[in-house]
């Protein structure tokens, strides 16, 4: 039986109420073996009510395309942002790949970080607890590895990649942080979980000197850093890392045993 995409539900902490998220089963799941477990985040275009756009992007568009993972997947979704906030509305447009380019010289942009703090407004650091919720949840009901539990996000999910792995070093296997930033001083927390980071050398979102930063944070502490940067490519540089082979298979390379 081929692996399938399931909707379900959980009481949050945050809201009190019901939040949808949805569930990839691997293909021949068998019982008495333990299954890898992937969290993965969205980014900050499909928050929201409407769990089914975390399809949108990253390793569910593939299986929705007829891939199959030897994971179970986790992939949960972000609150809407308060009525009265203002974000961005324009964030879309910044996603160009400049393909037509000949010079891989990089852009240079105003390097200041773009939030007030380490981690954007309402994102994933928020919903925490859910998250370790879902991942507790997934293992006892689907027999998930507690050995290999990997984390990966894009953008906004990015971020809140780093967060976790920040908080919760103890539970990741691995991370995968793609065009997302975080705070350099959480970088030595995450001690020597392995880090596999992708950013697009032309992102205009999310600058890859903030991602550097972090990269560089780690390394100085001693941890366990990989870094790709996608010359050619700017924010949504995810299309090409989560429709690849090689982030799958160096996840399930490491193990916490």
């Amino acid at each position: 039986m081929k692996g399938k995409i399931i909707k379900k539900s959980m009481i949050s902490s945050v809201t009190h109420s019901s939040r949808d998220y949805l569930i990839y089963i691997p293909e021949n799941i068998n019982n008495d073996e333990e299954i890898p477990v992937l969290l993965f985040l969205h980014g900050n275009g499909e928050r929201g009510n409407d769990v089914n756009t975390v399809k949108i992007h990253g390793p569910l568009k593939e299986i929705e395309n007829g891939r199959e993972f030897p994971f179970i997947i986790i992939a949960p979704q972000m609150l809407p942002f308060p009525d009265d906030y203002n974000h961005s509305p324009n964030l879309n447009s910044h996603l160009i790949d400049w393909t037509k380019r000949q010079s891989m010289k990089r852009e240079t942009f105003n390097a200041k970080n773009r939030y007030e703090t380490p981690y954007p407004p309402y994102g994933w650091d928020i919903l925490e607890k859910d998250l370790i919720a879902l991942i507790n949840n997934t293992v006892k009901e689907y027999n998930g590895d507690k050995n290999r539990i990997y984390i990966t996000g894009l953008s906004y999910g990015g971020y809140g990649t780093w967060y976790m792995l920040s908080k919760y070093p103890e539970i990741f296997a691995a991370g995968v942080p793609i065009c997302g930033a975080g705070n350099p001083e959480d970088a030595k927390k995450i001690g020597k979980t392995p880090v596999w980071l992708f950013h697009g050398g032309r992102d205009r979102v999310i600058l890859p000197q903030w991602s550097l930063e972090m990269a560089d944070s780690l390394d100085a502490a001693g941890g366990n850093i990989i870094v790709t940067v996608h010359e050619d490519l700017a924010h949504n540089c995810w299309t090409r890392v989560y429709s690849g082979k090689d982030m799958y298979d160096w996840l399930l390379n490491n193990t916490k045993r």
